[in-house]
């Protein structure tokens, strides 16, 4: 930590930290724009210093800045950072500035990132996932560099990706370019298939465990392909992994106690963390956390609806996506308009009439069988995302 400590930031101001940009260190009041890119790390980089606070809240657009004299940022000033989450009111986690740069230290070492590379940043600012990005380059001396998924691959070294973006990628017949020495796939397990098809085109995969409460990665392990359902990585130095009840807990220096993080899974043999799905039965879609008992809840506040249950339904694209079983279905503008306040991911793809049943509550297997065999009355526009 003794160069993460006398680390100044006028001495990374002196060349690009984000592509092609060079950085004015701004501090200003409010949230954050949040798409990757010079706005947002001159913000993010200048209220830390300022404020030693800083939030990131989705949809908000910052106020005014005024420049600011570079200079150090203490080690204890603090990022808020929100989790993804079913509502629209997720859980805010807070991390102290020196935890974020000693995991992306670690990081960095694990995955060879260096001051000649650059990483590729197309996740959003207002996750873990997209900050982390910045804080890599930051202690690395690398690049940040923004754009699409498409145009990353072909002229970075590192990139950072959910499972989602992976297959899109693949879909689009799309290749790595020889700069391309690592993609960091997580937020979601990776299907085998998925991962088998992207090491036959070339493709660096690592896979990689975390959550908010880790700044981000924990766990980090190249794929060979011969990795098994859940295969997630080791732990980084200094990261250790207890399990109660089956459930992951994480130690290490991204926060004083144990991190009880509802996931699943338990060590392999090697040392490799294998998660096995959620402690809370909720799921991922494209990378975010869904939890079936929240968006139920939300459901219930529909006019006439009393009992709501959401299930997971397998998608080609977003491997799972939330389905929802009503015993009242409002008209469509009403489920259309509670759609529109709330994250693509957060709504029902389908809304279904729940069955009639004599039985106190139907079984999931009867009502994937009713999915199957009836047409949702409602289904959500896949045009917005």
């Amino acid at each position: 930590m003794s160069r993460l400590e006398a680390m100044d930031i006028a001495v990374r101001l002196e060349r690009d930290l984000v592509r092609n940009t060079r950085i004015d260190l701004r501090a200003g009041s409010g949230a954050f724009d949040l798409p990757p890119g010079a706005a947002f790390a001159s913000r993010f980089l200048g209220s830390l210093q300022s404020h030693h606070a800083v939030d990131l809240l989705r949809g908000a657009r910052g106020g005014s800045t005024q420049p600011i004299q570079p200079g150090t940022i203490p080690l204890g000033a603090l990022v808020h950072l929100r989790t993804s989450g079913t509502t629209g009111e997720p859980k805010v986690r807070t991390l102290r500035w020196g935890a974020l740069l000693e995991m992306a230290s670690l990081v960095n070492q694990a995955v060879e990132y260096g001051p000649d590379d650059s990483w590729g940043w197309c996740l959003p600012c207002d996750h873990i996932g997209g900050v982390s990005v910045l804080v890599r380059a930051l202690v690395s001396g690398g690049v940040a560099d923004p754009g699409t998924p498409a145009d990353l691959v072909t002229r970075c070294t590192h990139i950072s990706l959910v499972p989602t973006q992976l297959r899109d990628l693949l879909d689009a017949g799309v290749k790595p370019s020889g700069m391309l020495r690592c993609a960091l796939v997580g937020g979601a397990s990776t299907p085998l298939s998925w991962v088998s098809e992207a090491l036959d085109m070339g493709w660096p995969l690592y896979a990689t465990w975390g959550a908010t409460e880790t700044a981000a990665a924990a766990t980090i392990g190249k794929r060979t392909g011969n990795e098994s359902e859940g295969y997630s990585g080791h732990p980084l130095p200094g990261v250790e992994l207890l399990f109660q009840d089956q459930e992951i807990v994480a130690c290490g220096p991204f926060a004083p106690d144990p991190v009880r993080t509802g996931d699943c899974g338990h060590l392999a043999e090697d040392g490799s963390l294998i998660v096995q799905g959620r402690k809370d039965q909720g799921f991922t879609c494209g990378g975010h956390n869904i939890r079936p008992s929240a968006l139920e809840a939300s459901l219930l506040e529909l006019p006439g609806v009393r009992q709501a249950i959401v299930l997971a339904a397998e998608h080609p694209r977003w491997q799972h996506v939330p389905i929802a079983f009503l015993d009242v279905v409002p008209a469509p503008e009403t489920l259309d308009l509670f759609a529109s306040k709330r994250e693509p991911w957060s709504v029902p793809h389908a809304v279904y009439q729940l069955p009639l049943s004599s039985d106190a509550k139907m079984s999931q297997a009867m009502l994937r069988d009713a999915a199957r065999t009836s047409a949702p009355l409602w289904q959500r526009d896949e045009s917005h995302r």
